[in-house]
């Protein structure tokens, strides 16, 4: 599977399979590409010093020229390969997702799961670039990398949606000739929630849920119109730097969704209890 946006739709089974072939295929495109960057690089480290060794031994400049072209002929299948390895988390979080709801999904019913599987410093993904003087410059990203839409085993209907913000301060320093290229970012995932109960009125949802969000969230825009509820929650800002990669307890896992699903559905029960007692 190459790396990109990827729409899938089928049965939570189906889903599932198809991000677990996903994460089967970027462990094979790692390997893959492993092994042809490190052999492109000795076969061409060894070429430079076979012919550097021919000027007094002739006949090993045919097999300098020899590890020279395996070299050249490594690159393409390193790049090739590289197209392949997707970003770890985004097959491992949706796929931690879909196992746990699988019990509330209904097993014939289809859903639909959008997942981008880059990591988002894209140049289709950059918002705005401003140069800010002293060889600095100010990047944004927006990547929406994730959507999950599908009904649940009581006919209610979940709507997902994970967003991620990033703002970069690039810089370029010259010392003694070379130049170095630095960044450092600041990340964030804004996570928009919706649930549609039918038959159930959601006007008094917010007296029936948790005083705090769940753990790792900030912020909170509720709307709510008949039975419907939409939410935009945030993940604390995270900092990033050069060969730094991003974890699950940084930004939006399989985990916090679930538990964001959790806190919402639990006031939910709350008020559905209280509507059958009123009734």
């Amino acid at each position: 599977m190459k790396t990109g946006l990827h729409q899938f739709e089928g049965t939570p089974v189906e889903l599932i399979a198809r991000l677990e072939l996903a994460q089967h295929e970027d462990g094979k495109a790692e390997r893959r590409g492993t092994a042809f960057g490190c052999g492109a690089g000795i076969l061409f480290f060894l070429g430079v010093g076979l012919l550097g060794l021919s000027t007094d031994i002739s006949w090993l400049a045919w097999p300098g020229a020899f590890c020279l072209v395996g070299a050249v002929v490594c690159v393409p299948f390193f790049f090739r390969a590289d197209s392949h390895d997707l970003e770890d988390s985004r097959y491992l979080e949706p796929l931690r997702f879909l196992r746990v709801l699988r019990t509330d999904l209904p097993a014939d019913r289809p859903i639909r799961l959008k997942v981008d599987f880059r990591d988002y410093p894209w140049r289709e993904l950059q918002v705005s670039r401003t140069p800010e003087g002293g060889g600095r410059t100010r990047l944004t990203y927006r990547q929406p990398w994730l959507e999950f839409q599908g009904r649940l085993a009581d006919g209610a209907r979940l709507c997902l949606e994970v967003v991620r913000k990033a703002e970069r301060l690039e810089s370029y320093k010259t010392r003694r000739g070379k130049t170095r290229r630095r960044w450092r970012d600041k990340v964030e995932d804004r996570i928009t929630l919706q649930l549609q109960v039918p038959g159930l009125d959601l006007g008094n949802l917010v007296a029936n849920l948790s005083p705090a969000l769940p753990s790792g969230m900030t912020g909170r825009d509720m709307k709510i119109q008949g039975d419907t509820v939409r939410m935009v929650v945030g993940t604390p800002q995270t900092r990033r730097s050069m060969n730094q990669n991003l974890g699950p307890q940084d930004l939006a896992s399989g985990d916090r969704l679930l538990a964001l699903l959790l806190w919402v559905y639990q006031g939910v029960q709350r008020l559905r209890s209280s509507a059958s007692q009123a009734g």
